[in-house]
């Protein structure tokens, strides 16, 4: 006898609750919608220094060899210069492949690195290297 009063009483909660939800949530009024968030403003005047996210700027990288020792290695992805200066036109982006430095990561397999490989890089081919992209006005 129990199990069927609470049996019931969690029936007539489940029903109140559904109530409810039914009338105070959905018939909310409609909120307007959040605006969305602007596109970042192109940079149009003068040179954008770009720090190199593989090296954090330092220019240089370094692996742990088989034997334990920490070998440095100038980074490859900015030129062991550790940022880069690009100039980008008007209506212009900084390339999301790259992050601006114009070249991307790739993994070189080197057998004495432990753990097998050391950071190479290849032109982006996305920004074909200048690290913008402009985009494309549709004809019409």
């Amino acid at each position: 006898m129990k199990f069927l009063v609470q049996l019931a009483l969690l029936a007539a909660l489940g029903y109140g609750a559904y109530y409810y939800y039914e009338n105070h949530i959905l018939e909310t009024p409609e909120a307007p919608a959040p605006e969305a968030e602007p596109p970042p403003e192109p940079v149009t005047h003068g040179p954008r220094n770009i720090a190199c996210a593989t090296c954090e700027g330092e220019g240089r990288l370094v692996y742990v060899d088989v034997r334990g020792q920490s070998q440095r290695y100038s980074c490859r992805i900015c030129g062991a210069m550790g940022s880069r200066s690009i100039l980008i036109p008007q209506g212009g982006r900084i390339c999301g492949d790259c992050n601006g430095m114009g070249r991307v990561a790739t993994r070189q397999t080197r057998r004495d690195a432990r753990s097998g490989y050391v950071i190479d890089a290849t032109r982006c081919q996305r920004c074909a290297g200048t690290g913008f992209v402009v985009p494309r006005v549709p004809s019409g």
